[in-house]
């Protein structure tokens, strides 16, 4: 049911909506004005990348791929533009991007380093109703202008009323290893960020994108569901327009994958799957 009261029905059904973070640069919540154009989302994010510029102190809350990714971007592009900015990166783990292996963690760690991100683990940033950040066991309070959360990760399934297809923490969506919602008669599926299958990597959604389209066909058709396939686990984390982590199979590397990924956000390969040129 449409927000005009109009319904739309179906033989099966894709929920793809996604998750969220709670920083406006992500996606969470439209500021007022905001008409719901690309050129509008552009000044949206320029306006968000001055206040970002125009800080002396930003701290970063959550160390994991997007904290740090976002970590690097603030200091290396605040020094290119002459900014003053201290970045404080704060993580309640013992190493950031708990995705990757020891050796790609510390790589990570010391790049951020290098270009002056404050790194502090097993640490817990708390906002005071005043508005004030502290450290959670010393009380410390942290210096901050600005402050980005990157913690929190929310599903964007609010409209979804099928009975038991919602988790009860954070609300993603219920579903099997073929991507099917758990109370949707084998006819509603979720894929991406919005469900509980599969790991949040472009690699994996590159791999499965067949599979979901081949159970779609078989809601429709009566034939055998075909279940995820996972591929080996690969990283690309950017600390900086110009450097970053690649972590494969067996080995991490700052060659070839992190400029590329600064580049064109690997833009080619969504191309390719979807027939463009």
């Amino acid at each position: 049911i449409l927000a005009d009261g109009n319904v739309i029905t179906f033989d099966a059904a894709v929920i793809a909506s996604g998750a969220k973070i709670p920083w406006l640069g992500m996606g969470n919540g439209l500021p007022e004005g905001y008409d719901g154009s690309l050129q509008g989302r552009l000044r949206v994010l320029k306006q968000i990348g001055d206040e970002v510029m125009a800080s002396k102190n930003v701290v970063i809350v959550g160390g994991g791929l997007i904290g740090s990714e976002v970590a690097g971007d603030i200091a290396v592009y605040g020094k290119a533009q002459n900014k003053d900015i201290k970045v404080t990166l704060v993580q309640s783990q013992n190493q950031l991007c708990s995705e990757l292996r020891e050796k790609s963690r510390l790589m990570v760690q010391k790049k951020l380093t290098n270009v002056g991100v404050h790194v502090i683990l097993n640490e817990k940033a708390i906002e005071k109703e005043d508005g004030t950040l502290v450290l959670a066991s010393t009380g410390t309070e942290l210096q901050a202008d600005y402050i980005i959360k990157t913690v929190g990760l929310v599903a964007v399934n609010n409209f979804v009323e099928i009975e038991g297809a919602l988790t009860e923490e954070r609300g993603f969506l219920n579903t099997d290893d073929c991507f099917r919602v758990n109370g949707g008669d084998n006819r509603v599926f979720a894929f991406g960020d919005c469900c509980i299958t599969g790991r949040n990597a472009g690699a994996y959604i590159f791999d499965n994108i067949k599979i979901i389209g081949h159970n779609v066909k078989t809601a429709l058709q009566g034939k055998d569901f075909k279940t995820e396939t996972s591929g080996p686990e690969m990283y690309v984390v950017t600390t900086g327009p110009n450097d970053g982590v690649f972590q494969g199979i067996c080995c991490s590397t700052q060659y070839v994958l992190p400029p590329m990924k600064n580049k064109n956000m690997f833009l080619f390969r969504v191309k390719g799957v979807l027939g463009f040129q």
